[in-house]
Parts: C-alpha cells; sequence; structure tokens
C-alpha cells in the first residue's frame, strides 16, 4: 500500500498522467543540466534512482502545486489537498498519452 501512496503522490493532480508526462519533459529539458551539476542535491537526485526519479518524485508534484496555486488562487497547503483529492480525475480526464511505436513502412 506505501507504494501505491508513493506514486499517487507523484501525480500532479487534476493534470493526470498526461500532466506529468508534459512537465517531465519540460524539465528534463530545460532544467537536466542544471540538476547534473548541482552538489547540493546530488544525494537527493541518487535516493530516487537518478534525475528521472527525481524530476517525477520531486519536480513533477512541487509544478503541479504551483500551478494548482495559480489555477485556483490557493495558498500551499489547500493546493495540496486539491492535488491529492483529484488525482483520480485527473487519471480520467488527462490519461498518459500513448507513445506509437509502430513503423510505417508503407510510406
Amino acid at each position: 500500500m506505501s507504494t501505491y501512496n508513493f506514486v499517487q503522490n507523484m501525480q500532479p493532480g487534476y493534470y493526470g498522467p498526461r500532466g506529468a508526462q508534459l512537465i517531465t519533459g519540460i524539465a528534463m529539458k530545460e532544467l537536466g543540466a542544471e540538476i547534473r551539476r548541482r552538489e547540493s542535491i546530488r544525494e537527493d537526485v541518487e535516493f530516487f534512482g537518478g534525475i528521472m526519479g527525481f524530476v517525477s518524485a520531486v519536480v513533477v508534484p512541487e509544478v503541479g502545486v504551483r500551478l494548482i496555486m495559480k489555477d485556483m488562487n490557493l495558498k500551499r497547503k489547500e493546493a495540496r489537498k486539491v492535488m491529492s483529492e483529484s488525482v483520480q480525475y485527473g487519471a480520467v480526464v488527462n490519461p498518459a498519452e500513448e507513445e506509437d511505436c509502430s513503423t510505417d513502412d508503407d510510406g
């Protein structure tokens, strides 16, 4: 059950898995090199299994909270509550975008 809670806490609420994908992509593009260089967070990055784990577990939820704060004009504590309560909604409304791994040999 604790793994389930951990994964739930990594979702950016009503932005859902799709929002998490977008935030991760942007964070990696814009911050990936900076995260690699930062000695002050090296242990944290290693704890989460590398940069992708760190971004998923730390950056995505933080960006989610800040976006909800801005969307709804809420304080951090209220935004965290909205984020937590809207994870299931986000999973339905904003599911992960499937990557097309097929190849088109016809054209």
